[in-house]
């Protein structure tokens, strides 16, 4: 018997991560809401904390992994025309929905892609690129450099990204630690089958995004129920200049 070609076992491999991962997300979206977050209508408290704390112009922006869409509804409600993107069908649907709910139909685009795909969209398309606890779920190194290389790439120069992320002194994944890493560490956590990658806001600016320039941070600590229990919760927020080629 002769083995399989190992190209297309690497190929089936990575769909058959690819399904599963969808499948995951589908059922937190669906019928088995594990994160506080995922069904929460109000924008991103670190968000808004942050869009308050500095102003800058942003005409076009593309929030990664957009979820049940209310990161990008808000950014909308401030005159942006928002490219809201995700792989999960559901979460899809679900932003699909509020968007045309909230008749912001005009000012939104929704698209389903995986950013491991690539990012949809022409070099410099836009103003502003958001990630409010998306890319944290790529947990290998080689991953999030792609995705970080396409955010740079879709970016104008000078253009801004926005970083919202569960840090690495959160009592929720502490418990659920995984794995240590240079950066920080990988949890895992069993009530929904998902990883996550933390870090602390120095450790991300130095190894995960040294090519962007930082511009503000917040640190946000705030207890939350999850699930019936109470944990300090830790994120930072940071906004982050693509200063290449700025004339």
């Amino acid at each position: 018997m002769s083995l399989p070609h190992t190209p297309d076992v690497t190929i089936e491999l990575a769909e058959s991560n690819r399904r599963r991962a969808q499948d995951l997300w589908d059922r937190e979206y669906e019928d088995a809401p594990t994160i506080p977050s995922s069904l929460r209508a109000a924008p991103a408290h670190a968000l808004v904390e942050l869009m308050r704390a500095c102003e800058f112009p942003a005409a076009r922006a593309l929030d990664l992994g957009c979820g049940n869409g209310r990161n990008s509804l808000f950014l909308a409600s401030l005159g942006i025309q928002v490219t809201a993107l995700d792989f999960c069908p559901k979460a899809i649907a679900l932003t699909r929905r509020r968007v045309e709910e909230a008749g912001l139909s005009g000012s939104v685009e929704v698209v389903n892609q995986d950013l491991l795909d690539g990012i949809p969209g022409g070099d410099e398309t836009y103003d502003l690129v958001m990630d409010a606890y998306s890319l944290c779920h790529f947990t290998r190194d080689e991953d999030q450099r792609r995705v970080m290389s396409e955010v740079a790439r879709v970016l104008k120069p000078g253009g801004y990204f926005i970083k919202i992320h569960v840090d690495s002194s959160d009592a929720y994944y502490l418990e659920r630690l995984h794995t240590r890493t240079s950066y920080g560490h990988i949890s895992f956590d069993p009530a929904n089958g998902l990883k996550k990658m933390h870090c602390s806001l120095s450790t991300y600016t130095e190894q995960v995004a040294p090519k962007f320039t930082l511009v503000k941070a917040v640190n946000i600590v705030f207890p939350d129920d999850v699930r019936g229990k109470v944990y300090d919760r830790s994120i930072f927020a940071c906004l982050m200049q693509n200063v290449k080629e700025v004339i």
